[in-house]
């Protein structure tokens, strides 16, 4: 028999030995036992990848491969990498390409049987020989099964570890030649309920978590096959993956980053349409009649901040959720909640200034280039679980913790060298946030010529800041004025909010602290008094903001409830000035509570609408 990768898998069916990208793997442990599990000998697969033992004729033997043996063809491979099983068995057997996971996917391989025990001896609690298929030899030479495997095969809910999303983080940021991946699978398209083909020349998440049915590629629990690993939520199965505080934020980084995809649709394409929630209230984002919102169909997986009330304050959640140090990450299909503690991270977060160890940064130990930093987001669902786009239940504690993350997309950047940044944001549900939604920001130490570009559209902003929150009294931002989007810009950038549907948490006498705003384009202070604002961090100010990139727009959103609709500022502690000659026109902007002055130069305001007895929206100066 034969071990091998197959660094093209796509999800469903396991693909056998031939099909093309597959690659014998050398090296490998194959363990043998008779029929009653008792050891027989071990071999290492040679330069083929083929395994070989002498036994008895008309016996019946199980053959297992230790899956932390199994190499990977791809450069960057290092022994903490695993990989997932995607085929056990015989050629032309039935079983063969419907064991992705292995025996128990939620259970890590067992380690080489070096002890020669019997192969009971191998399960426990937390471990189970995964690879293991049986043969029944004839009286001549009988070809063995063949064993698959996968690098990029998320199985389970697990924190880490094999055939968890982390570990498909690891595999992916080590391994190199992405550009040359062509995923065989299909994903929930972003735009038709067919699904689409996974894009070629990016590495995205293979999620293949059972539900016990019988899939392509999955035997159901009845049948043989592994358990159910979804969770049940307001009567919905989502596959919610906890990520602890212990083990932190999933890091894009590492020596091959880039082209990374973290995409929940695979498990909808794989598995099924297991979370039937209708998120969202329909209708159409923006001010356009044309430009309509399907309601949005909830994602199959979640990920979770755990809430540990035996930490102290402030690190009782992860502080972030992903943070990304690489160039081109693609987020989609997955919800979020849960995530950053006081200081400004939440549930994804850019930074790449090496060697910074701030609140920003998602660990003080990682550091990014400081090359471009493009990144999607889209259909994601930030803020709720996946089965409910509602303010989440709260978490009874001392310091404001109440299911929200803290804010839900923090992009920082900085660099040394002419680059740009571009960070695309759209058809994504963005609420209950306890600080901002979407908050994009430049650093003192950047080079002219390093600029972000942020489009950011079809969006629906809820109840963004602690505003909304209306258990703020124990927040540490009972006075923040956060809101949906917060700019805080870098020389010369180009930027689109348009299309989006921005709606606040009502009037200032409903809740409690200073409400939130609509869009904000503003620089920051220098220094602040809330031990807890990232502006303390070292080579954090920010520099003037300048003139905006022809094109630059607020256009055709639909702004409500909010503290302001629209505030374009600098600080006066700052001594800088805001944003200069940005577009805004055809907005609509109704029952915003605040006015303010605003500050920059040669903008246009065109065709905007505003109503409601107490509604202000945008006053230039």
């Amino acid at each position: 028999g034969y071990v091998f990768e197959d660094p093209n898998y796509g999800g469903g069916a396991g693909r056998p030995l031939g099909t093309s990208g597959t690659s014998p793997r050398a090296g490998a442990t194959v363990e043998l036992y008779d029929a009653s599990g008792n050891f027989v000998g071990s071999a290492t697969t040679n330069a083929s990848g083929q395994y070989s033992f002498s036994v008895n004729s008309t016996t019946t033997y199980q053959v297992r491969v230790v899956n932390a043996s199994v190499t990977s063809t791809r450069a960057g491979y290092t022994s903490s990498l695993r990989a997932v099983q995607t085929y056990a068995g015989l050629a032309g057997e039935a079983a063969a390409p419907n064991r992705v996971g292995g025996r128990a996917p939620r259970l890590m391989d067992a380690d080489a049987n070096t002890a020669q025990s019997n192969l009971s001896t191998l399960i426990t609690s937390t471990t189970t020989p995964e690879s293991v298929a049986n043969v029944t030899t004839n009286e001549v030479n009988t070809p063995g099964p063949d064993f698959g495997y996968c690098f990029d095969v998320v199985v389970n809910t697990n924190d880490s570890g094999q055939g968890s999303l982390r570990q498909f983080v690891l595999n992916a940021t080590a391994l190199g030649n992405e550009g040359s991946l062509t995923q065989s699978g299909t994903t929930r398209s972003t735009t038709s309920t067919a699904n689409a083909a996974l894009a070629a020349g990016r590495e995205a998440s293979i999620f293949m978590i059972p539900d016990g049915q019988a899939h392509a590629g999955l035997l159901a629990a009845a049948n043989g096959g592994p358990a159910s690993g979804l969770a049940l939520q307001n009567g919905q199965q989502v596959a919610v993956i906890t990520l602890t505080v212990a083990s932190g934020a999933l890091l894009i980084t590492g020596t091959n980053p880039t082209l990374t995809t973290i995409d929940g649709g695979t498990q909808t394409a794989n598995i099924g349409d297991t979370n039937a929630a209708v998120l969202g209230t329909g209708g159409s984002v923006g001010t356009s009649a044309s430009l309509s919102y399907t309601s949005f169909s909830g994602p199959e997986v979640q990920l979770l901040g755990e809430y540990n009330a035996a930490n102290p304050a402030g690190s009782r959640k992860p502080r972030n959720g992903i943070n990304v140090l690489a160039d081109d990450f693609t987020l989609r299909n997955v919800a979020l909640r849960n995530f950053g503690n006081p200081g400004g991270q939440g549930a994804v977060g850019f930074d790449n200034v090496p060697g910074r160890s701030g609140p920003l940064a998602g660990s003080p130990s990682q550091t990014g280039a400081q090359g471009a930093v493009r990144a999607l987001l889209e259909n994601n669902v930030f803020g709720a679980d996946a089965s409910s786009f509602a303010a989440p239940s709260p978490f009874m504690s001392n310091e404001g913790d109440n299911g929200r993350s803290n804010q839900h997309i923090q992009y920082d950047v900085s660099g040394t060298s002419a680059a740009v940044n571009t960070l695309t944001v759209r058809t994504n549900l963005l609420g209950f946030s306890e600080r901002r939604a979407l908050h994009v920001q430049g650093n003192s130490t950047l080079a002219s010529g390093y600029n972000i570009n942020l489009s950011t559209y079809d969006n629906v902003f809820q109840e963004a800041g602690v505003g909304g929150n209306p258990f703020a009294t124990t927040s540490p931002y009972f006075n923040s004025a956060a809101g949906a989007v917060e700019l805080i810009m870098t020389t010369m950038p180009f930027i689109e909010v348009y299309n989006n549907r921005i709606s606040g948490p009502g009037m200032a006498t409903t809740y409690q602290g200073l409400g939130s705003d609509g869009v904000e384009i503003n620089n920051a202070q220098v220094s602040s008094s809330n031990p807890n604002d990232p502006v303390q961090v070292a080579n954090n100010a920010r520099r003037d903001a300048g003139a905006a990139q022809p094109g630059s727009r607020v256009e055709q959103n639909s702004i409500s409830n909010q503290r302001l609709a629209i505030l374009c500022q600098s600080n006066a502690a700052f001594s800088r000035f805001a944003l200069d000659n940005v577009l805004f026109r055809g907005n609509s902007i109704t029952n915003n509570y605040v006015g303010a002055a605003n500050q920059g130069a040669g903008h246009q305001v065109q065709n905007n609408v505003v109503t409601g007895s107490t509604a202000q929206g945008f006053v230039n100066t």
